[in-house]
């Protein structure tokens, strides 16, 4: 009997789960509408899974295959991820000074090439084919070339990010470190605008770098503290709104690299094809929830900013909406996000060669809830401020 009544739970089980294909449905991260299809049959679904979105699941069939939301007659609106078209591969991509005539080169893309001088080195290789003529390649020398960018949340290793700057601001006798920063050169870091002032401590006044935890010493390295010499905010920018939110710091001396502390580059194209962008930070790690001690790295989707003009409509401090300087990044479905702490540090693309080249894309300025879904975070565009930080840097 126990066996039978086994049998049957097994077989309604079955009939219930196939019975969803062909239902409707509601994806998660939009409310839009659609049908239940097995996954296999779903396209959309496979797309999701490259761009980082969950499918949103109907059921499974007999084989445990997923049975998900997919479109059917469905009308994507504008603001759905569903619509975007993405590069298939690095390839598309253009990246600053793939395409620079040598002689018109930025000082911001002659500045990066520098820089990436001590991670990676050029080799001559003689091919086994008789009267080949050797050949030159870049062979990138850094500790983690090749390590893939873990997806959502996660503590990183020391020297992973070796541009990333922590922000402090003296508290009595000691240092509260409330922003995140990115070194661009020997004597220069970027940050947001809004992070030159603290309500209660007034302008940062030290920044640190080569950190990984900050509430102990980390193991093989030692983190070097920099005085803040000047402070330069964008000539644009006005507390009473969040448009132009970057900012400069000059520090007090110039910066030694080494395996630890070494410069990212700046994105110099308006365009930016990748789906996903990567952000550091000490930040909550919840809303409402403490900030980190050691820092953390998150994968998060390029959104198109009409989601996010739609998202910070009518938003206090932004009268003209989301503009084209800003860039619109987050998950939709919620659980990704930066958050309060993490204001001024970097949202980065990696070479597509050479993932050890850190290209500095945008600046975390706001939010609204913390990984909430649909309410992606603003990032000011570096690609905007370009000429600005080149002619103040250098």
């Amino acid at each position: 009997m126990n066996i039978d009544l086994f049998l049957l739970c097994v077989f309604l089980l079955a009939h219930t789960s196939v019975a969803q294909v062909g239902r409707n449905c509601k994806f998660e991260y939009t409310g839009l509408p659609g049908i239940c299809k097995l996954s296999s049959d779903c396209p959309l679904a496979k797309k999701q899974s490259q761009q980082g979105i969950r499918p949103t699941i109907c059921g499974y069939a007999q084989n445990n295959l997923p049975i998900v939301c997919c479109e059917g007659q469905l009308e994507v609106n504008e603001f759905s991820l569903l619509n975007f078209e993405y590069p298939t591969s690095n390839e598309d991509i253009v990246y600053p000074g793939d395409n620079a005539n040598r002689n018109k080169i930025s000082i911001s893309e002659q500045k990066c090439n520098e820089y990436s001088k001590s991670i990676s080195g050029e080799f001559q290789i003689l091919p086994l084919i008789a009267g080949a003529l050797p050949t030159n390649v870049n062979i990138t020398t850094c500790d983690f070339d090749g390590v893939a960018l873990i997806v959502g949340g996660s503590p990183a290793q020391l020297g992973e990010f070796p541009f990333m700057a922590a922000i402090g601001y003296q508290d009595s006798d000691e240092v509260k470190w409330y922003c995140g920063g990115t070194l661009v050169s020997d004597r220069y870091v970027i940050t947001a605008a809004h992070c030159t002032y603290h309500r209660t401590l007034g302008s940062p006044v030290r920044v640190r770098l080569g950190e990984l935890d900050l509430a102990k010493d980390d193991e093989g390295a030692s983190p070097v503290d920099y005085d803040i010499d000047n402070i330069i905010s964008h000539p644009g920018y006005k507390r009473s709104q969040k448009y132009n939110d970057i900012a400069l710091m000059k520090l007090g001396k110039k910066v030694q690299f080494n395996k630890y502390i070494r410069p990212a580059c700046l994105w110099s194209s308006p365009e930016l094809k990748q789906p996903t962008a990567f952000a550091t930070g000490w930040g909550l790690t919840s809303l409402g929830g403490d900030s980190s001690d050691v820092l953390q790295k998150v994968s998060l989707n390029i959104i198109q900013n009409n989601h996010c003009q739609k998202v910070y409509n009518n938003s206090r401090g932004l009268p003209n909406g989301v503009l084209d300087n800003m860039i619109c990044a987050g998950e939709l479905t919620g659980g990704k996000d930066t958050c309060q702490g993490d204001s001024g540090g970097p949202l980065f693309v990696t070479k597509k060669d050479n993932q050890c080249v850190f290209y500095l894309v945008g600046i975390t300025s706001f939010g609204k809830s913390c990984a909430v879904n649909n309410t992606p975070a603003i990032y000011s565009k570096v690609a905007s401020f370009v000429k600005w930080i080149e002619e103040t840097i250098w």
